[in-house]
């Protein structure tokens, strides 16, 4: 889950017959992504929380009391519609826009490295490989899973290692090679498929480690 909203957007709408201000607020200003809960915070001047009834275009929206959960459906764009129940009349009183995104694809960390030259003893030590997230608004809600890779090791050019690694522990094999690294070796992360927060499998971008005593 996110956390605590800070950033506010403002924005007024200007009808014929009235004139509102409101606003809508999430962690990742006005994006969300796809297929995950994005929470949202919603306030109207001169409005209670619970007078207030909120619709979109694009998937659903549950909660209450001006702390929402909104799950997109559709990459695109979304409308957020605000409307208010007063006295059992129904007043709309605006829209807001949120860009729909795809998942941004994280990338493989070794340690502290993700790429280019590493420290073997860094490499000796590890027990896991992981994902941190390209897009920092990501955290916590697209929640990528490593579920397989692919490992080749080269030393002057002659392939001196090469394994398929089930999850982000590293197997035996793989962390005795990593013990047996020497200087000048190439290490080749390939085929990487991590599982998102929604479900959904994707193959991210491979990466090199050239390494270095």
């Amino acid at each position: 889950m996110l956390k605590a909203v800070h950033l506010i957007i403002l924005y007024s709408l200007s009808l014929t017959t009235y004139s509102q201000k409101f606003s809508v607020s999430n962690e990742a200003n006005n994006t969300a992504y796809v297929h995950l809960p994005n929470p949202i915070k919603i306030a109207v001047e001169r409005y209670s929380c619970n007078s207030l009834l909120i619709t979109t275009d694009n998937g659903r929206i549950e909660g209450n009391k001006c702390t929402y959960t909104f799950y997109p459906e559709n990459i695109g764009a979304a409308k957020i519609i605000i409307k208010s129940r007063i006295n059992g009349k129904v007043k709309k009183i605006g829209e807001y826009v949120f860009r729909i995104l795809d998942l941004p694809l994280p990338y493989l960390k070794i340690g502290p490295f993700s790429g280019g030259t590493a420290k073997r003893a860094v490499f000796a030590n590890q027990q896991f490989v992981r994902t941190e997230d390209s897009n920092p608004a990501c955290y916590d809600v697209c929640n990528f899973q490593i579920d397989s890779f692919n490992i080749q090791i080269t030393n002057n050019k002659n392939v001196v290692f090469e394994h398929t690694n089930i999850g982000n522990k590293l197997d035996d094999s793989v962390v005795n090679a990593f013990h047996n690294l020497l200087d000048k070796d190439i290490v080749f992360i390939t085929k990487i498929m991590v599982t998102g927060g929604d479900g959904k499998q994707r193959q991210i971008y491979p990466v090199q480690f050239t390494i270095f005593e």
